[in-house]
């Protein structure tokens, strides 16, 4: 996963963090190491298709992971 940071509002694919259902859009709060190297913690605040807040997330996410930046990505 390349270097992300507090603040930043990323999109996560779904193959590529732990028990998800489609693509995640985060604002990262936070980011830990896990147990296994092969996965990253990573805790924010999801970003509804509107635009707007919404729960609370700590996620697993691949080490590998090909995450991008939200302002990155062309569309809604």
């Amino acid at each position: 996963m390349p270097m992300v940071r507090p603040g930043q509002v990323i999109r996560i694919e779904e193959e590529d963090y732990a028990y998800g259902v489609g693509a995640l859009t985060l604002r990262v709060t936070g980011l830990a190491p896990h147990d296994d190297p092969a996965w990253i913690r990573v805790t924010g605040v999801e970003i509804h298709w509107t635009g707007g807040d919404g729960p609370r997330r700590e996620v697993l996410v691949r080490s590998s992971a090909q995450v991008s930046s939200a302002a990155d990505r062309a569309g809604p």
